[in-house]
């Protein structure tokens, strides 16, 4: 239907939404398919927000598929974004997204416990928690970490993770990208 009445934006949304479908699915070229075809209309359209949510799930299949580094580039560009236009609540999710690709792709338990640490005050400032789907996974990753660490550490990381600004984040995921 939206194609047929020509509305760019809903086509995106609606590619967006059939990449996500795609990508639950373990269907990756068709989620990458649907979700550079939303970036791509977005931003012909200049719609920065949704050129970020596109970027984000580009990372994430990416991400699925062991692209460490392509992952970590899309999550850099949504990030610069979302941080560029103030939008406070995708941004815990592309520093989750991150600090779980440290975790599983490129072992780097000390940045990934700062992001963790950072995203759970995004998550505090717009009133929002792990979802409940979420949050068994959610505290392995952080026992995991723990564990790595030692206690002290962890507890050093996050509380720095937790007192970055969005600069400081933003430059923190720069260096991990140059690394």
């Amino acid at each position: 239907i939206s194609r047929a009445i020509g509305h760019k934006g809903l086509i995106s949304t609606t590619s967006r939404a059939l990449g996500l479908h795609a990508l639950a699915h373990n269907q990756f070229d068709q989620a990458r398919s649907y979700a550079e075809e939303s970036l791509k209309i977005t931003l012909a359209l200049g719609d920065r927000s949704n050129s970020g949510f596109a970027l984000l799930l580009l990372g994430d299949i990416a991400h699925a598929l062991g692209q460490a580094t392509q992952a970590l580039a899309y999550y850099l560009q949504e990030l610069e974004i979302m941080v560029a236009i103030n939008y406070r609540w995708p941004i815990y999710d592309v520093l989750e997204n991150i600090a779980r690709l440290l975790t599983d792709l490129l072992p780097q338990p000390a940045h990934a416990t700062r992001l963790f640490g950072a995203a759970q005050v995004i998550r505090q400032e717009v009133g929002t928690g792990v979802p409940a789907a979420d949050q068994a996974g959610y505290d392995q990753r952080l026992l995991s970490l723990r564990q790595q660490l030692g206690d002290t550490a962890f507890e050093t990381d996050w509380q720095q993770g937790q007192h970055m600004s969005l600069e400081q984040i933003v430059a923190l995921v720069r260096q991990i990208s140059q690394a």
